[in-house]
């Protein structure tokens, strides 16, 4: 009887793996699990052949590739910027005495929220006020991956995978950097590692999102068109 392979590994090959010239490679990757090795090999190599496949996609094709990844980092500025205008606007006609992402007084609501570039910000305020702050963060990564995906002149899954893993590898630098500014100023060990996990389910939530609005941009899109 054959063994399941590990799903969410076999999901991100099938999504991000090599293209149908070069499916004996997978079938190669599945036939030597059956045979006996285990889960944590199969991720390796899964991890192995898409992040392979990505490198030499961005080497065959650097104008359209890079263009493609520039073209949606821009996107993702353009968005935050109107983002934090309008909840500055709402929050500069409510005649508030502090800006609401910094708040620490009574009443309303308070939660923190994710947001790009290793940050996660504390908001308090009504109810109505929150539920638009939530929408905003979640609509924004939402549209950047659909727009990757959609905008992208070749391989958009290729390029939507390097924006996430750009978009990854910043954010922990930028939280490695706090946590050693937070370590400096703060002697609250227990302070220091809930800012981490908080910025760091930040981070997640907002990955996740931008691949799923990715994943709806593809769909309608020719095979021919998602093939690296």
């Amino acid at each position: 009887m054959l063994r399941p392979t590990p799903r969410v590994a076999t999901w991100f090959l099938n999504q991000f793996g090599p293209a149908s010239e070069e499916e004996s490679e997978l079938g190669d990757l599945v036939e030597q699990y059956q045979r006996g090795h285990g889960r944590l090999w199969y991720r390796r190599q899964v991890l192995s052949i898409v992040f392979g496949t990505l490198l030499r996609t961005a080497r065959e094709n650097k104008r359209s590739f890079f263009t493609g990844l520039l073209h949606t980092y821009l996107v993702w500025i353009g968005l935050q910027i109107m983002e934090g205008t309008l909840l500055l606007l709402i929050d500069f006609f409510r005649n508030l005495e502090t800006s609401q992402y910094f708040s620490s007084g009574a009443g309303g609501v308070e939660v923190s929220l994710p947001y790009p570039f290793g940050t996660s910000l504390s908001f308090q305020g009504p109810v109505p006020i929150l539920l638009l702050t939530i929408a905003l963060r979640v609509l924004t990564p939402l549209a950047v991956g659909y727009y990757c995906s959609r905008s992208a002149k070749v391989h958009p899954r290729s390029i939507l995978l390097a924006f996430v893993v750009m978009f990854v590898i910043v954010n922990l630098g930028l939280i490695a950097i706090s946590s050693v500014f937070i370590g400096d100023y703060s002697s609250d060990a227990g302070a220091t590692a809930i800012f981490l996990i908080k910025i760091s389910i930040s981070l997640i939530v907002t990955c996740a999102l931008i691949l799923f609005g990715g994943m709806r941009g593809q769909r309608g899109l020719s095979p021919l068109s998602l093939k690296r």
